[in-house]
């Protein structure tokens, strides 16, 4: 297997050089991190990639997933959808198990808050289901939203302003052909309107490259960034919903690809992932760039409207031979919680093992200022046989404010295949 470099990035008409790196410039410290509990591992359970960790208005957090508990690495055995709750000390609650899932088709789970619980959209055998949960973490029959579309790549939701949901997902997803589509779900899983698609395309457009949308919900309606599907070189685009579905913002392009720098694809084996949260007056929005054998993190802070609040900024400027992939962004207080993985970048792939770690920085939204020291989360597991391998890189990571914590899930990827694992920090003020 070869991982091929230059294969996403961007910049976004002044780029992600365009601002000083976010990581070098003076930190207010209003709060310090660290990591609160290191790397629990759950093998020989194992979850699908993109389990939905959720935490409910009562503060407690669950994990959607298709779990199974194979008795070898490349020996796959049927999973289940359950749900259960996790706490901060990685200690995993009773699971109930969602009635009427095909499991083996089931892909790409998302999650929000409601009430004491929660409700969750997923792709399963060419349907777009939803069902909600209860405080318990037990789900009502599951509702087809859509039918008789293609494969349903990853998707994202998010709660807007009169009880629906908004549903941003990836149809026809295959190597070759993309379709990324939004849709509004009322309360009771109905669909309001029909589907409608944002971006397209055909044809080969390189490894890695997926929309990787992104969402987020508040009193205006929806706002989406997404990859753009054309071209290589690649781009994010931004385009806002009103409640109903209706286009209220015209799509329109806030970081474009250009000489040697692709904006949101992947060049490892990490997934393409962009963030988008809101904040007051606007959004700020996170992608990655690459360039040749090295990939950086980059962070832009938007208007109401989707317009660039100055040039985007690195976290760290991009060093050769190093991938800085898959931002999260979320609500810390005052803060937001930027998580990131770093990783060495791997050229040519022959039995090899990803690196990455986890990395955590608070900044303030509203000038991308430092307000906490970075804090790593390395994977510190012993390497099989003394071989001199990576233990496993962090990746795939879903991440939640739970009080005083930051919980996070991840695969521990190892060359073909994962185990499932989870860690907390603590940022005190």
């Amino acid at each position: 297997m070869v991982l091929l470099s230059g294969c996403g990035g961007g910049d976004g008409g002044g780029g992600g050089g365009g601002g000083s790196p976010i990581t070098e410039r003076p930190s207010r410290a209003a709060y310090t991190c660290s990591v609160a509990r290191g790397v629990t591992e759950y093998a020989p359970r194992t979850w699908q990639s993109s389990p939905a960790l959720v935490v409910s208005s009562g503060g407690a957090a669950y994990l959607l997933r298709i779990e199974s508990m194979p008795t070898a690495p490349f020996m796959p055995v049927p999973g289940q959808m359950v749900s259960g709750s996790l706490a901060a000390d990685g200690t995993l609650g009773a699971t109930t198990a969602v009635p009427s899932v095909a499991a083996q088709t089931v892909a790409f789970a998302a999650a929000v808050p409601r009430g004491d619980g929660f409700v969750a959209v997923w792709g399963e055998s060419g349907k777009l289901r939803f069902a909600a949960f209860d405080a318990a973490g037990s789900a009502q029959v599951p509702k087809d939203v859509i039918t008789g579309t293609d494969a349903v790549g990853p998707l994202q939701i998010a709660a807007g302003p009169d009880g629906g949901l908004g549903v941003i997902y990836t149809a026809s997803a295959d190597t070759n052909n993309h379709e990324l589509h939004f849709v509004v779900v009322g309360p009771d899983g109905d669909v309001r309107g029909g589907p409608r698609r944002l971006d397209q395309t055909s044809g080969n457009v390189g490894y890695g490259v997926w929309p990787a949308p992104a969402i987020a919900g508040g009193p205006s309606g929806y706002a989406m960034i997404w990859r753009n599907l054309v071209g290589t070189q690649g781009g994010i685009e931004f385009a806002k919903a009103g409640a109903d579905g209706t286009e209220t913002v015209a799509r329109r392009r806030i970081s474009t690809g250009a000489g040697s720098t692709i904006v949101g694809g992947s060049i490892g084996f990490e997934s393409p992932v962009n963030a988008l949260l809101e904040t007051s007056g606007g959004y700020l929005a996170a992608w990655v760039e690459t360039q040749s054998s090295s990939s950086t993190v980059v962070l832009a802070r938007l208007d109401a409207s989707g317009v660039r609040l100055g040039p985007p900024a690195p976290l760290r400027a991009a060093a050769g031979g190093f991938e800085e992939v898959e931002p999260s962004l979320v609500r810390y207080g005052d803060a937001v919680a930027v998580l990131w993985a770093r990783a060495k970048h791997i050229v040519v792939c022959g039995g090899c093992i990803p690196d990455n770690h986890i990395d955590l920085l608070l900044i303030d939204p509203t000038d991308l200022t430092p307000v906490s020291n970075v804090v790593s989360l390395v994977n510190d597991r012993p390497n099989a046989g003394g071989s001199g391998l990576p233990s496993g890189g962090l990746l795939r990571r879903q991440a939640v404010n739970l009080g005083q914590s930051l919980l996070t899930t991840f695969d521990i990827q190892f060359h073909t295949h994962h185990t499932s694992a989870s860690a907390a920090f603590s940022c005190q003020k």
